[in-house]
């Protein structure tokens, strides 16, 4: 849900902040601006900026109203947004100057990954879709929001190339004192790992799950007397039986992740709790879930432990908890210094542009 949150947020403000209807339109005059050319930015144009800001601030109230993280979002006022238009229209007339274009393959990758965010099956009709609801924008308008966004990211790496070489770093000492302050969030939940046999009863009537019962007996029996080994070969049978299935779940499954509850989701509480009781090696009796009769074992248990700064950050990771400590304080310090650095080319800009306001037009004062 925060993930989800933070994305919708973000989508808002590239909303709020964004292109409108492109033409000279009508209304008055509430600013010209002159670079390397002039544009004028009129009321008519403009109501539409005014109209999705409204949406993006009520969206704020009401998500600070039910407790929910809004990060650095404010509420932003109506010259804040004039202001963002005149930096945008300086950006744009800065990059013709200087030849710097955006491609349609960068905006359609960037429109891929903000894609992603809503979800890994979620289509670009569905992501059409969000945008229009969220905004009343159709995808065509949206793309030239994020092509002002890239032209702008493409003109501070070429202003600052310093920042394109990385020379921000962190220190050890930098390391240490953010695991320090944030030590629970690395605390790492009980983990097991485990491998099923299982007869899938959803669709069986009374009958039919009686005689799956009685065959899950045979195997309850037969792995009594075998062990581990007998649970192999009941595995490996089920390449030819298609009556039951078997096998290895895997993954690792954390307790109370999102993998774990869609665990849950599937076969029930009853059958993560019986699971998570057992022993590593430990082979269970048999299970009724939501979708059957099962019989597990369990061949990896690790005990809920504070990961240290040399240990992997999850069971099937390779990136040690340092390391991504390093690049997490890395990527927040590159942000910071990429903000400064576009702050800093804004300004440049204002001094040499031409920028008149008409405040006595302005219909929010």
């Amino acid at each position: 849900m925060k993930i989800r949150v933070v994305f919708l947020l973000s989508v808002l403000f590239l909303i709020a902040t964004g292109i409108w209807a492109q033409g000279s339109g009508l209304g008055k005059a509430l600013a010209v601006v002159t670079l390397y050319e002039t544009e004028e930015i009129n009321s008519r144009q403009f109501q539409k900026q005014l109209d999705r800001l409204q949406q993006r601030n009520q969206l704020l109230k009401t998500l600070e109203s039910v407790g929910a993280e809004t990060g650095n979002n404010q509420a932003l006022s109506p010259d804040a947004l004039l202001d963002a238009e005149i930096e945008r229209i300086l950006i744009r007339q800065a990059a013709k100057k200087a030849g710097v274009v955006v491609a349609d393959t960068e905006v359609s990758k960037l429109i891929d990954e903000q894609r992603s965010a809503l979800g890994p099956s979620a289509s670009l009709e569905a992501f059409e879709a969000y945008i229009k609801q969220q905004s009343s924008m159709s995808l065509d308008e949206y793309r030239l929001v994020l092509r002002d966004g890239l032209l702008q990211r493409k003109m501070i790496a070429k202003e600052y190339p310093q920042l394109a070489t990385n020379q921000v770093t962190v220190s050890e000492a930098d390391i240490l004192d953010l695991y320090e302050q944030r030590a629970a969030s690395f605390i790492s939940p009980r983990i097991v790992r485990y491998r099923y046999i299982i007869i899938d009863t959803s669709k069986m009537n009374p009958e039919q799950k009686k005689q799956a019962l009685t065959k899950m007996d045979g195997f309850k029996k037969e792995i009594q007397t075998g062990k581990s080994a007998a649970f192999e070969s009941i595995i490996k049978r089920a390449v030819l039986d298609t009556s039951f299935a078997a096998g290895d779940i895997g993954r690792y499954i954390g307790r109370n992740t999102p993998v774990y509850q869609q665990l849950e989701k599937i076969f029930g509480s009853a059958f993560c709790n019986t699971l998570f009781a057992l022993n590593e090696d430990e082979i269970s009796g048999i299970i009724e879930s939501n979708l059957g009769y099962q019989i597990v074992q369990v061949t990896y248990k690790r005990a809920m432990f504070l990961a240290g700064l040399d240990d992997p950050v999850g069971p099937e990771e390779k990136v040690k908890v340092r390391d991504a400590i390093r690049e997490a304080l890395l990527s927040q310090r590159l942000a910071l210094a990429q903000k400064n650095a576009g702050t800093e080319f804004i300004e440049k800009l204002k001094k040499i542009a031409r920028i008149v306001r008409f405040k006595e037009n302005y219909t929010w004062n």
